[in-house]
Protein backbone atom coordinates (compact mmCIF):
# COMPACT_ATOMS: atom_id res chain seq x y z
CA UNK A 1 0.00 0.00 0.00
CA UNK A 2 1.94 3.04 -0.96
CA UNK A 3 0.06 6.97 -0.40
CA UNK A 4 1.45 9.72 -0.48
CA UNK A 5 -0.73 11.40 1.96
CA UNK A 6 -3.25 10.25 4.16
CA UNK A 7 -6.89 9.41 3.14
CA UNK A 8 -9.41 11.22 5.07
CA UNK A 9 -11.45 7.99 5.60
CA UNK A 10 -11.00 4.40 4.53
CA UNK A 11 -12.68 1.12 4.68
CA UNK A 12 -10.79 -1.95 5.36
CA UNK A 13 -12.27 -5.64 4.02
CA UNK A 14 -11.20 -8.33 6.65
CA UNK A 15 -11.13 -8.18 10.21
CA UNK A 16 -7.67 -10.54 10.34
CA UNK A 17 -4.38 -9.73 11.44
CA UNK A 18 -3.54 -7.68 8.93
CA UNK A 19 -6.63 -5.24 8.60
CA UNK A 20 -6.67 -4.78 12.34
CA UNK A 21 -2.95 -3.76 12.77
CA UNK A 22 -3.81 -1.34 9.80
CA UNK A 23 -7.11 -0.38 11.44
CA UNK A 24 -5.01 0.78 14.84
CA UNK A 25 -1.97 2.54 12.68
CA UNK A 26 -4.59 4.32 10.33
CA UNK A 27 -6.66 5.24 13.17
CA UNK A 28 -3.58 6.76 15.23
CA UNK A 29 -3.40 9.17 12.63
CA UNK A 30 -6.74 10.51 12.75
CA UNK A 31 -8.47 8.49 9.88
CA UNK A 32 -11.68 7.83 9.87
CA UNK A 33 -11.64 3.80 9.69
CA UNK A 34 -14.41 1.21 9.21
CA UNK A 35 -13.66 -2.25 9.18
CA UNK A 36 -16.23 -4.75 7.28
CA UNK A 37 -15.66 -8.61 8.25
CA UNK A 38 -17.55 -11.55 7.15
CA UNK A 39 -17.42 -13.53 10.33
CA UNK A 40 -18.88 -13.06 13.41
CA UNK A 41 -15.50 -11.48 15.28
CA UNK A 42 -12.40 -10.36 14.25
CA UNK A 43 -9.67 -11.94 15.00
CA UNK A 44 -11.22 -15.36 14.49
CA UNK A 45 -7.93 -17.13 14.70
CA UNK A 46 -7.17 -15.74 18.40
CA UNK A 47 -8.82 -16.44 21.52
CA UNK A 48 -12.70 -14.96 21.76
CA UNK A 49 -11.93 -12.98 24.77
CA UNK A 50 -9.10 -11.47 23.26
CA UNK A 51 -10.68 -10.89 20.20
CA UNK A 52 -13.51 -9.55 22.10
CA UNK A 53 -11.32 -6.87 24.05
CA UNK A 54 -9.88 -5.88 21.10
CA UNK A 55 -12.87 -5.00 19.12
CA UNK A 56 -13.83 -2.76 22.20
CA UNK A 57 -10.64 -1.02 22.00
CA UNK A 58 -11.45 -0.24 18.33
CA UNK A 59 -15.02 0.84 18.65
CA UNK A 60 -13.70 3.52 22.28
CA UNK A 61 -10.63 4.32 19.82
CA UNK A 62 -13.28 5.36 17.00
CA UNK A 63 -13.22 2.97 14.62
CA UNK A 64 -16.19 1.47 13.21
CA UNK A 65 -16.25 -2.18 13.08
CA UNK A 66 -19.38 -4.27 10.44
CA UNK A 67 -19.42 -8.05 11.53
CA UNK A 68 -21.61 -10.21 9.22
CA UNK A 69 -21.22 -8.48 6.26
CA UNK A 70 -19.33 -8.03 3.34
CA UNK A 71 -19.44 -5.80 0.21
CA UNK A 72 -21.77 -6.50 -2.58
CA UNK A 73 -20.66 -4.08 -4.91
CA UNK A 74 -19.12 -0.53 -5.22
CA UNK A 75 -19.11 2.15 -7.25
CA UNK A 76 -17.07 5.75 -7.41
CA UNK A 77 -18.79 8.65 -6.03
CA UNK A 78 -16.52 12.27 -6.10
CA UNK A 79 -13.23 11.51 -5.33
CA UNK A 80 -13.91 8.34 -3.22
CA UNK A 81 -16.07 5.28 -3.10
CA UNK A 82 -20.19 4.33 -2.23
CA UNK A 83 -19.86 0.83 -1.05
CA UNK A 84 -23.20 -1.39 -0.57
CA UNK A 85 -23.27 -4.04 1.38
CA UNK A 86 -24.88 -7.40 1.93
CA UNK A 87 -27.59 -6.24 4.40
CA UNK A 88 -28.45 -3.55 2.13
CA UNK A 89 -26.92 -0.74 4.03
CA UNK A 90 -24.22 1.91 1.83
CA UNK A 91 -20.98 2.86 3.10
CA UNK A 92 -18.53 5.79 2.07
CA UNK A 93 -14.70 5.94 1.64
CA UNK A 94 -12.20 7.44 0.25
CA UNK A 95 -9.86 4.58 0.08
CA UNK A 96 -10.66 1.51 0.00
CA UNK A 97 -7.72 -1.64 1.39
CA UNK A 98 -8.12 -5.00 0.78
CA UNK A 99 -7.18 -7.43 3.73
CA UNK A 100 -8.75 -10.81 2.81
CA UNK A 101 -6.18 -13.10 3.00
CA UNK A 102 -3.04 -14.28 0.69
CA UNK A 103 -2.36 -16.08 -2.91
CA UNK A 104 0.01 -18.49 -3.26
CA UNK A 105 2.42 -16.79 -6.65
CA UNK A 106 4.35 -20.22 -7.86
CA UNK A 107 5.64 -19.05 -10.86
CA UNK A 108 9.43 -19.22 -9.80
CA UNK A 109 8.86 -22.77 -9.19
CA UNK A 110 5.93 -24.42 -11.28
CA UNK A 111 8.57 -26.12 -13.38
CA UNK A 112 9.89 -28.26 -11.04
CA UNK A 113 6.38 -29.94 -10.72
CA UNK A 114 6.39 -30.44 -6.68
CA UNK A 115 3.84 -32.06 -5.21
CA UNK A 116 1.59 -29.90 -3.80
CA UNK A 117 -1.25 -29.87 -1.02
CA UNK A 118 -4.84 -29.94 -1.50
CA UNK A 119 -4.48 -25.63 -1.04
CA UNK A 120 -1.54 -25.50 -3.36
CA UNK A 121 0.78 -25.32 -0.91
CA UNK A 122 4.55 -27.23 -1.35
CA UNK A 123 4.36 -30.63 0.20
CA UNK A 124 7.45 -30.65 2.40
CA UNK A 125 8.69 -32.95 5.56
CA UNK A 126 8.00 -31.30 8.85
CA UNK A 127 11.44 -32.95 9.89
CA UNK A 128 13.69 -32.20 6.71
CA UNK A 129 11.80 -29.34 4.87
CA UNK A 130 12.41 -31.60 1.65
CA UNK A 131 10.25 -31.08 -1.17
CA UNK A 132 9.73 -34.40 -3.42
CA UNK A 133 12.52 -34.10 -4.83
CA UNK A 134 15.09 -34.37 -2.05
CA UNK A 135 17.39 -31.70 -2.95
CA UNK A 136 15.05 -29.08 -3.37
CA UNK A 137 14.20 -27.67 0.03
CA UNK A 138 11.01 -25.58 0.63
CA UNK A 139 10.55 -22.82 3.78
CA UNK A 140 7.72 -20.08 4.30
CA UNK A 141 4.45 -19.46 2.97
CA UNK A 142 5.03 -21.78 0.54
CA UNK A 143 4.92 -24.47 2.79
CA UNK A 144 1.44 -23.93 3.86
CA UNK A 145 2.88 -24.13 8.14
CA UNK A 146 1.84 -20.61 10.01
CA UNK A 147 2.65 -17.76 7.91
CA UNK A 148 4.79 -16.09 10.05
CA UNK A 149 8.48 -14.21 9.40
CA UNK A 150 9.74 -16.59 12.65
CA UNK A 151 8.43 -19.54 11.38
CA UNK A 152 10.10 -19.11 8.04
CA UNK A 153 13.50 -18.75 9.74
CA UNK A 154 13.06 -21.59 11.97
CA UNK A 155 12.76 -23.51 8.91
CA UNK A 156 15.71 -22.19 6.97
CA UNK A 157 17.69 -22.77 9.63
CA UNK A 158 16.10 -26.72 10.22
CA UNK A 159 16.49 -27.08 6.27
CA UNK A 160 20.09 -25.90 6.47
CA UNK A 161 20.80 -28.20 9.09
CA UNK A 162 20.16 -31.36 7.23
CA UNK A 163 21.27 -30.64 4.43
CA UNK A 164 24.68 -30.25 5.91
CA UNK A 165 24.57 -31.91 9.96
CA UNK A 166 21.47 -34.48 8.98
CA UNK A 167 19.41 -33.50 11.33
CA UNK A 168 16.14 -34.05 11.76
CA UNK A 169 13.86 -30.73 12.93
CA UNK A 170 11.40 -31.69 15.79
CA UNK A 171 7.97 -29.53 17.03
CA UNK A 172 7.96 -26.99 19.14
CA UNK A 173 5.24 -24.41 20.35
CA UNK A 174 5.49 -21.67 18.13
CA UNK A 175 4.52 -18.08 19.10
CA UNK A 176 2.07 -15.81 16.91
CA UNK A 177 1.63 -11.78 17.68
CA UNK A 178 -0.18 -9.18 16.62
CA UNK A 179 0.94 -5.51 16.54
CA UNK A 180 -1.80 -3.47 17.22
CA UNK A 181 -2.29 -1.06 20.33
CA UNK A 182 -2.49 -2.95 22.98
CA UNK A 183 -0.19 -5.50 21.70
CA UNK A 184 -1.65 -9.05 21.63
CA UNK A 185 0.42 -12.57 21.67
CA UNK A 186 -0.45 -16.11 21.85
CA UNK A 187 0.45 -19.98 22.18
CA UNK A 188 -1.11 -23.03 22.29
CA UNK A 189 -4.91 -23.36 21.78
CA UNK A 190 -7.42 -21.03 22.60
CA UNK A 191 -10.55 -21.97 24.98
CA UNK A 192 -12.39 -23.20 22.01
CA UNK A 193 -10.27 -25.27 20.66
CA UNK A 194 -9.71 -27.36 24.01
CA UNK A 195 -13.06 -27.60 24.63
CA UNK A 196 -13.99 -28.71 20.69
CA UNK A 197 -11.21 -31.44 21.41
CA UNK A 198 -13.42 -32.45 24.94
CA UNK A 199 -10.54 -31.61 27.12
CA UNK A 200 -11.33 -30.91 30.64
CA UNK A 201 -9.74 -27.47 31.47
CA UNK A 202 -9.28 -24.49 33.83
CA UNK A 203 -8.78 -21.14 32.61
CA UNK A 204 -7.79 -18.02 34.71
CA UNK A 205 -7.47 -14.58 33.78
CA UNK A 206 -4.96 -11.74 35.59
CA UNK A 207 -5.77 -8.40 34.16
CA UNK A 208 -2.76 -5.53 33.81
CA UNK A 209 -4.82 -3.00 36.27
CA UNK A 210 -3.51 -5.29 39.08
CA UNK A 211 0.03 -4.98 37.83
CA UNK A 212 2.40 -2.54 39.83
CA UNK A 213 4.61 -2.07 36.47
CA UNK A 214 1.26 -1.43 34.53
CA UNK A 215 0.14 0.99 36.57
CA UNK A 216 3.63 2.48 36.64
CA UNK A 217 3.36 3.18 32.63
CA UNK A 218 0.23 4.02 32.15
CA UNK A 219 -1.02 0.58 29.87
CA UNK A 220 -3.73 -0.80 32.27
CA UNK A 221 -5.84 -2.65 29.66
CA UNK A 222 -5.44 -5.76 28.72
CA UNK A 223 -5.11 -9.17 30.58
CA UNK A 224 -3.02 -12.39 30.64
CA UNK A 225 -5.50 -15.64 29.86
CA UNK A 226 -3.87 -19.34 30.81
CA UNK A 227 -5.48 -22.32 29.70
CA UNK A 228 -4.43 -25.78 31.66
CA UNK A 229 -5.21 -29.37 31.45
CA UNK A 230 -7.92 -29.98 34.69
CA UNK A 231 -5.97 -32.94 35.63
CA UNK A 232 -2.41 -33.05 35.04
CA UNK A 233 -1.60 -29.14 35.37
CA UNK A 234 0.06 -28.38 31.37
CA UNK A 235 0.17 -25.74 29.99
CA UNK A 236 -2.50 -25.92 27.20
CA UNK A 237 -2.34 -22.13 25.86
CA UNK A 238 -1.47 -19.00 26.89
CA UNK A 239 -3.44 -15.43 25.58
CA UNK A 240 -1.84 -12.02 26.23
CA UNK A 241 -3.40 -8.64 25.40
CA UNK A 242 -1.58 -5.80 26.88
CA UNK A 243 1.70 -3.94 26.84
CA UNK A 244 4.50 -6.00 25.72
CA UNK A 245 2.38 -8.80 24.78
CA UNK A 246 5.20 -9.62 22.32
CA UNK A 247 7.87 -10.19 24.95
CA UNK A 248 5.87 -11.69 27.35
CA UNK A 249 4.35 -14.87 25.46
CA UNK A 250 8.35 -15.76 25.27
CA UNK A 251 8.18 -17.33 29.06
CA UNK A 252 5.19 -19.48 27.73
CA UNK A 253 6.68 -20.35 24.66
CA UNK A 254 9.71 -21.68 26.87
CA UNK A 255 7.30 -23.11 30.01
CA UNK A 256 5.26 -24.86 27.08
CA UNK A 257 7.73 -26.75 25.53
CA UNK A 258 9.68 -27.35 28.52
CA UNK A 259 5.98 -29.10 29.57
CA UNK A 260 6.45 -27.25 33.07
CA UNK A 261 3.22 -27.38 34.50
CA UNK A 262 1.20 -24.35 35.94
CA UNK A 263 2.23 -25.63 39.89
CA UNK A 264 6.42 -25.39 38.83
CA UNK A 265 5.82 -22.49 36.51
CA UNK A 266 3.69 -20.63 39.70
CA UNK A 267 6.54 -21.20 42.07
CA UNK A 268 9.07 -19.62 39.78
CA UNK A 269 10.15 -16.22 41.01
CA UNK A 270 9.73 -12.85 39.20
CA UNK A 271 11.38 -9.85 39.52
CA UNK A 272 8.85 -6.76 41.00
CA UNK A 273 7.50 -4.63 39.27
CA UNK A 274 7.82 -6.15 36.42
CA UNK A 275 4.62 -7.27 33.77
CA UNK A 276 5.72 -10.51 33.71
CA UNK A 277 4.29 -10.81 36.98
CA UNK A 278 1.17 -10.84 35.20
CA UNK A 279 2.24 -13.96 33.40
CA UNK A 280 2.79 -15.81 37.45
CA UNK A 281 -0.32 -14.52 38.47
CA UNK A 282 -2.52 -16.04 35.39
CA UNK A 283 -0.74 -19.21 36.06
CA UNK A 284 -1.50 -19.09 39.91
CA UNK A 285 -5.06 -18.62 39.11
CA UNK A 286 -5.76 -22.20 37.63
CA UNK A 287 -2.93 -23.96 40.29
CA UNK A 288 -2.85 -22.41 43.62
CA UNK A 289 -4.98 -18.71 43.24
CA UNK A 290 -3.78 -15.74 42.44
CA UNK A 291 -2.65 -13.54 44.94
CA UNK A 292 -2.99 -9.58 43.69
CA UNK A 293 -6.56 -10.20 42.15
Amino acid sequence: MFMEELPKSICIVGGGVIGVEMANILNAFGVDVTIVELMDTILPMVDAEVAAAMKDTLVKNGVKVLNGVSIKSGEKKGNGLLLTLTDGSTLECEKLLEAVGRQIVGEAYEDLNLDKEKKGFVKVSDETLQTSIPTVYAIGDITGRQQLAHVASEQGVAAVEHMFLGKKASAHPVPACIFTQPEIASVGMTEKEARDKGLAIKTAKFPFVANGKALTLGETEGFVKVIADERYGEILGVHIIGPEASNLISEAVVAMDAECTVESLGEMVHAHPTLAEAVKEAVLGVSTGMIHF
